[in-house]
């Protein structure tokens, strides 16, 4: 997803896991088109004689020897004068690795296609497009005979709602005049029969000599590579607003490959992208609060193409509305483009930027944090003072934090890549940054985006909520859900293109700065497929209370306490900025819901709320399987901050509100009695006896997890929210 935010779990009743770092994240590509499909394979006629075996293609001598004889199949690269670059260090290509897989891969879809249609499912986020941009895009499917549509504006949804075509994207900019609304072209044509359609070819003529200053392909005759599938490529368009435009809006263009043609095995073999997690960026803020630390932002252009192309030949057409003729004056129509480089849309471009760029900064002097392999850590010592750098990727996004601006400066000079100075950090990852060195203060919030939505969802004249949701709500969200045959399909037929599109939001807000909403956000993505009226109406709430509030956000204080030692209960002192980790869970049948939170300068950076993976037979284990979860969210952010070269001075307080859940992880006893959370026990016992963590009470009431695991209401779900975001004063 983009990055970091965990697709739901496997079940569709169990919902999405909030607040989650695990891969994505970050960013959103065009939903793809429907592939090119397979032809059935031939069946063979069934008669009394024996079918002659097919005849082998022919393997040259030169290549028997590393190939073997008689090899069914080849993948591109395998013929010496075709062969794709090899990537430094690397004895063998990516082809000659993964080529038995490849092949029962094909083999397995031969023989499993049936003629009929074969849905196009949705990528994963490759992170070539901002998070700014993550309403761009959304889908129509039929569902058991629904027509819905909803956005992928937050993390991957389930396979069932396959992409089919995209809604306009519209941009909402505020003027003299009022709120002015641009619809954003979708693809070439339109782009061309756009209002601003002089400025938006100023930005591919910008593109296109990006392009051709990193020679990033070379055209060849299509007859060259008789048996290589060809791309299609496509434009992307925005709008963005500008101090240095006349009108104060920036036209942007991107020149993309279609991605969704590709085939494993043949065009890429591996993706990723180079995106820390939310959690990571988090800690980092509050990192540079207490230790009044710089935040700087920074940004590649054109990132993508400086990574080359490994162990693949990728053939693509010619950018629409830039066709040009072969050298020896072949026809426009016969040439197509070579790609050395990589581009945005092609699915591997993340990964071998992210490769690319991190190899640059390992070379540089920078250390890879063990804990999260996306933020680096620049030491240099200069005339007895030691000077800190610390970098959190996201893509082509750059998160730095600076001790010294000498060092910032020598970084940004001597990298070959030209980044773009930002300046002081502003926005990152789609949320607002607010840092006041003098008071020690950084503040996280989602306001700018929150703007938009309000305007999206016309939340503008609606009635303000001051909570995310009210017992009435909740009430009668639990009527329906717990009565056969409701909601019925008329009411699924009218809420669900709604109730999609809006969870998304709330999951995204929820995850990224509003832990105090996350339980909320959570229900919501349990409710996709049976989704009524009242669903409807607690979402709505759920939206107005974000639009309502959406100046509040996490706030990190610097703080005198960070290395004290001793005991404390943090009900008793809300501003403590100790790292410490607070854990809750809620017993339901199958499986109970589970919510952890890590606190550090007084607000929180890493939270998780989610259905727990295994079934549990008691409340005090439920408990348990949300205290092993906070233990190892808790030593996740240790670790990095270790890494950043703080020292501990005392192990870090965990704190759980139930009894038998600290006798478990305490008593040894345990696994000889639950033998199937053993591991469970191990862990949390190992890190206990090291001195990282100690697990300490807190009364059930006074916790505040409590919002993370229940609906909670009027002081004390004040209360609870102000010690999440830092409020308390």
């Amino acid at each position: 997803m983009p990055g970091g935010i965990s697709p739901a779990p496997a079940d569709d009743d169990l919902g999405a896991e909030v607040g989650s770092d695990g891969g994505d994240d970050g960013t959103f590509t065009p939903p793809p088109v429907q592939p090119r499909l397979m032809p059935t394979p031939p069946t063979p006629q069934r008669t009394g004689a024996r079918q002659p075996m097919p005849e082998q293609p022919h393997v040259p001598s030169e290549l028997r020897s590393r190939r073997g004889d008689g090899a069914p199949w080849r993948l591109p690269g395998s013929q010496r004068e075709e062969m794709a670059p090899r990537r430094p260090g690397s004895r063998t290509r990516a082809d000659q690795r993964v080529s038995a897989n490849v092949a029962s891969v094909l083999l397995a879809a031969a023989a499993s296609y049936d003629g009929s249609t074969m849905p196009a499912f949705p990528r994963e986020r490759s992170g070539e497009v901002d998070l700014d941009d993550a309403e761009s895009y959304a889908s129509v499917v039929d569902v058991d005979g629904v027509r819905v549509t909803y956005e992928s504006c937050v993390a991957p949804f389930p396979s069932v709602f396959a992409a089919a075509s995209r809604e306009a994207k519209v941009r909402f900019f505020e003027t003299a005049q009022g709120v002015r609304r641009i619809e954003v072209p979708r693809h070439y044509r339109e782009a061309m029969q756009h209002q601003r359609a002089p400025t938006l070819w100023d930005a591919m003529c910008r593109e296109m000599s990006a392009q051709r200053e990193r020679s990033t392909y070379t055209l060849v005759p299509r007859s060259a590579f008789p048996d290589e599938d060809v791309l299609p490529l496509g434009w992307v368009y925005d709008l963005k607003v500008s101090e240095t435009s006349p009108d104060g809006i920036l036209d942007k263009a991107r020149l993309i490959g279609r991605g969704n043609y590709s085939v494993w095995g043949k065009h890429f073999f591996e993706a990723f992208a180079g995106v820390a997690r939310l959690s990571s960026f988090r800690t980092t803020l509050a990192y540079a609060a207490q230790r009044a630390l710089f935040l700087t932002t920074g940004d590649v252009p054109t990132a993508y193409l400086n990574a080359t192309i490994y162990d693949a030949i990728v053939l693509s057409e010619q950018p629409p509305g830039f066709e040009e003729v072969g050298p020896n004056g072949e026809p426009a129509h016969d040439m197509v483009c070579r790609w050395t480089r990589a581009l945005y849309g092609f699915v591997s471009s993340a990964r071998e930027w992210a490769i690319e760029f991190i190899d640059w900064l390992v070379g540089y002097g920078c250390a890879v944090c063990p804990s999260d392999s996306k933020v680096l850590v620049l030491v240099r010592e200069v005339n007895g003072t030691q000077m800190l750098l610390i970098i959190c990727l996201h893509v082509d996004d750059l998160l730095m934090a600076h001790s010294h601006e000498a060092i910032r400066t020598a970084f940004m000079s001597d990298c070959p890549y030209k980044i773009k100075d930002l300046g002081r950090a502003r926005r990152i990852v789609g949320g607002d940054i607010d840092q006041d060195l003098i008071a020690g203060t950084v503040k996280l919030s989602l306001r700018t985006y929150l703007a938009t939505v309000a305007h999206r969802f016309a939340l503008t004249e609606v009635r303000h909520a001051v909570t995310p949701t009210t017992q009435k709500l909740v009430a009668e969200c639990k009527r329906v859900d717990d009565t056969p045959g409701l909601p019925s399909r008329a009411e699924i037929d009218e809420v669900s293109e709604f109730f999609m599109q809006g969870s998304g939001v709330a999951l995204f807000v929820a995850s990224f700065a509003r832990p105090e909403a996350a339980h909320h956000a959570r229900y919501c993505t349990t409710r996709f497929l049976s989704c009524g009226f009242a669903h409807r109406a607690f979402l709505i709430h759920l939206l107005s209370y974000y639009v309502n509030t959406k100046e509040l956000g996490l706030n990190y204080l610097q703080g005198e306490s960070f290395n004290a030692t001793g005991v404390y209960c943090p009900a008793d002192d809300p501003r403590d900025a100790r790292l410490h980790g607070i854990g809750d869970a809620s017993y339901v049948l199958p499986r109970g819901v589970g919510g952890s939170c890590v606190m550090m300068c007084g607000a929180a950076v890493a939270w998780r709320v989610g259905v727990h993976r295994a079934p549990s037979i008691s409340p005090g284990e439920d408990e348990f399987y949300a205290l092993t979860n906070t233990i190892t969210e808790t030593v996740t952010i240790r670790q990095l901050i270790e890494e950043f070269g703080h020292v501990f001075p005392s192990a870090t307080f965990v704190f759980s509100d139930a009894s038998t859940a600290r006798a478990l992880a305490q008593d040894a006893n345990t696994t000889a009695r639950t033998r199937f959370i053993h591991r469970r026990w191990f862990f949390a016992n190992f890190y206990t006896d090291e001195g990282v963590v100690q697990i300490m009470p807190i009364r059930g009431g006074r916790n505040p997890a409590n919002v993370l695991t229940k609906f909670t209401f009027g002081v004390l779900f004040f209360r609870e929210r102000d010690y999440l975001l830092g409020l308390v004063v």
